[in-house]
Order: C-alpha cells, then sequence, then structure tokens
C-alpha cells in the first residue's frame, strides 16, 4: 500500500515537473516573440519618419515627375545638384530599409505593405539612372543591389493579403 502511495506521488511530482518545463519553455518562448517585436518597433518608427517627411516627399516626387529628362548614361553621380542629392538621399534611404528588411532587423510583413507603392514607383524613376551608374561603374551588381532585389520580391508578393494580416493584428 505505501509503494502504492509513494509510486502516485512519484507519477503527480514527475507529471507536476513536466509540466513545469512546458509552461515555463512556452513563456520563454513568448517572451523572445515579444522582444523580438519590440526590437522592430524603434527602426520602423525611425524609417517611417523619414519616409513621411515633407522634404524626403517632394525630393521622390521631383524624381518621379522629373527624372526621365536627364541622360540616363549620367547614373547618379554624373547628374547636375539638386537632382544628384535628391536622388542619393531617395535611393539610398530605400537601399537601408532594404537591407533591415532583408537582414530581418525589423519584421519585413510590417515594413512592406506600407512602402511597397512609393518604393516601387521610385524603382521605376530611378532603374534607368542605376543601370546607367552600374555601366559607369562597369559592372551588374555594383550600385543599389539590395534595393532591385527589395523591389523584385514586392513584385511577387500580394501585398492586399499582406496588409490584411497586419490589420487584423490591431484588431
Amino acid at each position: 500500500m505505501i509503494w502504492v502511495m509513494e509510486s502516485g506521488l512519484s507519477i503527480a511530482a514527475f507529471a507536476t515537473s513536466v509540466l513545469a518545463v512546458v509552461v515555463s519553455s512556452f513563456l520563454t518562448m513568448r517572451s523572445i516573440e515579444i522582444l523580438r517585436g519590440a526590437n522592430h518597433v524603434p527602426v520602423i518608427i525611425e524609417f517611417l519618419d523619414k519616409y513621411r517627411s515633407i522634404d524626403f516627399i517632394q525630393h521622390e516626387e521631383y524624381l518621379w515627375n522629373h527624372l526621365d529628362e536627364y541622360d540616363s548614361s549620367l547614373g547618379f553621380w554624373g547628374l547636375p545638384e539638386p537632382v544628384k542629392s535628391y536622388a542619393l538621399e531617395v535611393a539610398y534611404h530605400y537601399q537601408t530599409v532594404a537591407y533591415i528588411a532583408f537582414n530581418n532587423v525589423a519584421d519585413r510583413a510590417a515594413l512592406i505593405p506600407q512602402m511597397h507603392y512609393r518604393v516601387t514607383k521610385t524603382w521605376q524613376a530611378i532603374s534607368p539612372h542605376v543601370n546607367g551608374e552600374r555601366a559607369n561603374r562597369g559592372g551588374e551588381f555594383t550600385f543599389l543591389n539590395m534595393l532591385e532585389a527589395l523591389v523584385q520580391k514586392m513584385a511577387s508578393l500580394d501585398i492586399q493579403a499582406l496588409s490584411r494580416k497586419q490589420a487584423s493584428k490591431l484588431l
């Protein structure tokens, strides 16, 4: 009889310790997930601040509307000022976003739907000059490679579905 009680207590103690390990593991994984998300927030906010600035928007829109007036063989570095500065500012901003997205510094699912339209439109405006700059440098993979990869990735995604998924997290 004592053996049965001791055996029952051992089983109960074992089950309790297994349950404690499972609960502890779950809570640890959840904490890591929350912390990872918290690390994304400052990065996303910083890049969205620049993205929303009036100067940045005006420079970007200038590129959309006027960059095709300049010979693409000038690349970026051969453009006159202030167009050169606009092109470099906007392109390097999006290049940095691409690095952040591809290296999982920030959640791609949060960044890409927000920036899809403008990144794609900007790439359409600057890509002839990117190709011109690459030709001037003597190589295909010498300028804004990550930005081009981001644009290609965006083209393959269902942006509407990503947007709905992000919106559902708010509710």
